[in-house]
């Protein structure tokens, strides 16, 4: 359970310097990776409030294509929540985004990653 944490403590380091920087990109990257340390220490509330931080940043940059991978990562955050409704309300932004860059794959993965897994998890019956 260390490594997690002093990876947290690097991420950390690294958006203050990011922030220092005045480096939006370098930001929104810090901030996927310490949404991610949070998930790997079970503090799944935490990743997504990080995650929804980085996907703002993010889309401020207007750069579709981290918009769309971080709207991923969350809405498969709030899966593992729980919260599969939740999570198909954010993987619908995110196919609204991968369709806007082209992305096939992208979409396909999001449909076979989190659409899916949420429908299973809610009982819903895709049409």
């Amino acid at each position: 359970m260390k490594e997690p944490a002093r990876a947290l403590k690097s991420a950390n380091k690294a958006l203050g310097m990011a922030r220092e920087a005045h480096s939006r990109a370098a930001e929104v990257d810090a901030l996927r990776f310490i949404s991610k340390a949070h998930a790997a220490m079970d503090s799944l509330d935490l990743a997504v409030q990080v995650a929804f931080e980085a996907m703002g940043t993010s889309k401020a940059l207007a750069d579709k294509q981290a918009a769309a991978s971080l709207t991923t990562s969350l809405a498969r955050a709030v899966l593992e929540l729980g919260k599969p409704e939740q999570a198909l309300l954010i993987a619908e932004e995110a196919r609204i985004l991968y369709g806007q860059q082209r992305d096939a794959r992208g979409q396909a993965e999001l449909f076979r990653d989190v659409v899916a897994s949420a429908l299973l998890r809610s009982g819903s019956v895709a049409k």
